[in-house]
């Protein structure tokens, strides 16, 4: 016969077999019906060991964590299961935690050993900060463990940044005639606390306003390949053609 197993306490147990079981035969003894073999239950333990992150990071960006699991249990860890990463504003987790991403454990954990994954997540658009990246285990409960209240890992801190793209100079002609072309020059700086990553596009827009707004005209944009990190700036020059509208005074506004 093939049986499944409770899921009960590790420990000692006993396997019985009943003959007869509804008492259909009549038996010249009854006591010798049934038989018992000793049986021993045990139970995998699944257990973080390590979550290993960057010491920072940059909102909206992806990066690498590293987990170890080890399994202290005295039993085999049999598949599948589920272990999560969260990021946490808090140290301790919490059902506002949110989900990094996942793996599936797809092989058998045997008792006494351990399993590395390398995940790469996204980290939020959240403000800059500090934050703890915390990893649970069998997250789904599909393994019955000795023991559920070690499937959490310890928190890992991680500090996020946010770049801030900044025009700090716009440089063009005074005076311009419709239907012309003109030359800008800009310069944006990064005045936040981390790298902007490629790609964006800055566009240059024709106002009868000094502040942005959606009557604004699209005069022409560039796109940036490059990554510019926190502090530095970038020099952009562009030749663009002047929209046919009536003479009088306008605005040029660059948006990073």
């Amino acid at each position: 016969n093939t049986v499944t197993l409770p899921r009960w306490p590790g420990g000692n147990y006993y396997l019985i077999v009943k003959a007869d079981y509804n008492n259909s035969v009549y038996e010249s003894v009854k006591a010798n019906n049934t038989l018992a073999v000793p049986i021993s239950l045990s139970m995998p333990d699944l257990a973080p060991v390590s979550v290993s992150v960057p010491g920072s990071g940059v909102a909206g960006q992806s990066m690498q964590v590293i987990t170890v699991v080890t399994n202290r249990g005295n039993g085999t860890a049999s598949p599948g299961w589920y272990d999560r990463l969260y990021l946490s504003t808090d140290a301790v987790w919490e059902d506002s935690a949110y989900q990094l991403g996942y793996t599936y454990l797809s092989q058998a954990a045997t008792n006494g050993t351990s399993y590395r994954v390398t995940n790469t997540v996204t980290l939020p658009k959240w403000a800059g900060g500090t934050y703890y990246v915390i990893l649970k285990v069998d997250d789904n409960n599909n393994v019955f463990e000795s023991n559920e209240i070690n499937n959490w890992s310890a928190p890992s801190v991680i500090t996020l940044g946010v770049p801030d793209l900044a025009p700090v100079a716009l440089s063009a002609p005074a005076i311009g005639v419709p239907g012309k072309q003109i030359q800008a020059i800009t310069v944006v700086t990064n005045q936040g606390n981390s790298t902007a990553y490629s790609p964006w596009t800055d566009p240059v827009y024709l106002s009868s306003n000094e502040v942005w707004d959606a009557t604004a005209n699209a005069m022409d944009y560039w796109d940036q390949g490059q990554a510019v990190t926190n502090g530095t700036s970038y020099r952009t020059t562009n030749t663009m053609t002047l929209p046919p509208w009536p003479a009088g005074a306008y605005y040029l506004i660059v948006r990073a």
